[in-house]
């Protein structure tokens, strides 16, 4: 069996069908869109998933900005003082705010039951690390692969 087809059929055979609809809910995010589906994998494998209920707090205003919020289901709402914005599902919360070191500027309130993925933004940072880094090696790794050719194609005396 080629090892092409034993990979997908691996693959296949051990692929959570959760996972699999995780991944095709955030390549429908706005910031994670650009990110390839092995990426995708990674980051719907660090995700935490919490429901809250209607009424119950996501973060407060002045805390410190460590994690992330998809909304997945329902929709959230963002107050500051008489200020509210309401957050429809399959938007991101505060991804601004998170790389930037910040605090939280305003309050989240779940306006509704809803289903969030919280990812925290070390885990994120380590995944986009590692991301780059494998682009940088496979990058290397081709060029070796030209130097090499380059050399064997030359006449030997």
């Amino acid at each position: 069996m080629k090892k092409g087809l034993l990979k997908n059929f691996f693959l296949k055979l051990f692929f959570d069908s959760s996972l699999k609809e995780d991944v095709n809910f955030l390549k429908s995010v706005d910031f994670l869109s650009k990110y390839d589906e092995v990426c995708l994998k990674q980051i719907a494998g660090s995700l935490y998933k919490k429901n809250y209920l209607k009424g119950e707090i996501l973060y407060s205003k002045g805390e410190e900005v460590n994690i992330f919020f998809i909304l997945k289901t329902g929709s959230v709402d963002l107050y500051s003082e008489n200020i509210i914005k309401t957050v429809p599902a399959g938007q991101s919360i505060n991804i601004d705010s998170v790389s930037s070191d910040k605090l939280h500027c305003s309050s989240a309130r779940a306006a509704e039951d809803s289903l969030v993925y919280l990812i925290y933004r070390q885990e994120f940072e380590d995944l986009s690390a590692k991301k780059n880094a494998s682009f940088f090696f496979c990058r290397i790794k081709k060029l070796f692969k030209k130097v090499q050719n380059v050399f064997k194609k030359q006449p030997r005396n």
